[in-house]
């Protein structure tokens, strides 16, 4: 696949439309259906230690002293080699971007951004007029599951094909806004955020990736059937007087009364135990389509 690179000047960039920032970098608007992402910079000094000087007052009145600078670049693409190495920025960008041959309902990076002749970002398919996944909360649940289904058949693909998503349930919050899924119109979900640190890429099958990826989206998944914070929930739950038993029937019990009784207890189980796998979720959701009585908590 030939890739060829956007080249741009610095104050190129500062011309264009900017409508979203993240951990990882700025998103400019380049053209309708398009997107720059440029990487944030990222500095550090390194302290060198000096002994202590006391004044008349005893108080130790020695400083660190700086020693040049360092460039370093949290937050990576992770893209893991044959031999489990992880690759630079760079060259995990230009073969994360020849991998889109295999995927088809999913975009992943789609070129890679020079900015002053260094590596500085990677260009992005725009959704238009999307909203974030959380949205969709306040849909009655034939249509959350037919959302979700949609998801778990891009999920799949990706994990076919070595690519873990690990950040799926990323709730907005007041810091960070955004999501990593979206809803574009109408109501399809798309998988975003695929060339930073919430992305796996490795060359052969990951058993603790692709775990990392089940336990996420068993969180979004829950989430969204009984629209509850659950992350939040599981935080604040005071463990300290309570049988590990009775803790977990007190759960089943709370969570399922709070979704309306609209979901399985076993499935509730299920993700408080981690056992969720992208199968057993695409069994419980087909289980749900087809019921309306859901039983009783057990």
């Amino acid at each position: 696949m030939k890739i060829d690179p956007v080249y741009l000047k610095s104050g190129e960039i500062c011309k264009l439309p900017r409508i979203a920032e993240g951990r990882e970098g700025i998103i400019y608007r380049a053209k309708p259906g398009v997107l720059f992402k440029i990487y944030h910079n990222y500095t550090d000094h390194v302290y060198v230690y000096t002994p202590p000087v006391y004044d008349e007052e005893g108080v130790n009145i020695a400083s660190y002293k700086t020693k040049g600078k360092i460039i370093y670049q949290p937050n990576l693409l992770r893209y893991m080699n044959a031999e489990g190495m992880r690759l630079s920025r760079e060259e995990a960008l230009y073969k994360a971007i020849e991998r889109q041959k295999f995927i088809h309902l999913t975009f992943l990076p789609q070129n890679i951004i020079y900015v002053d002749g260094r590596i500085k970002g990677c260009v992005l398919r725009e959704y238009a007029h999307a909203v974030k996944i959380y949205k969709m909360e306040s849909l009655p649940l034939s249509i959350r599951l037919k959302i979700l289904q949609d998801l778990l058949l891009k999920v799949r693909e990706l994990v076919e094909h070595n690519i873990y998503h690990v950040d799926l349930a990323q709730r907005p919050t007041k810091e960070y806004p955004n999501t990593n899924v979206l809803l574009q119109f109408p109501l399809i979900p798309q998988i975003v955020d695929l060339d930073g640190h919430s992305t796996i890429y490795t060359e052969y099958f990951s058993d603790s990736a692709l775990k990392e990826t089940e336990k996420n989206v068993a969180l979004l998944f829950m989430e969204l059937l009984t629209r509850m914070n659950l992350e939040e929930y599981l935080n604040q739950m005071d463990v300290s007087e309570l049988s590990p038993l009775f803790l977990e029937k007190t759960m089943i019990e709370e969570i399922f009364l709070t979704s309306k009784k609209q979901i399985f207890p076993e499935m509730i189980e299920d993700f408080l135990h981690q056992k969720l796998t992208l199968e057993q979720m695409d069994w419980y959701l087909q289980k749900l389509s087809k019921k309306k009585n859901y039983g009783r908590v057990r």
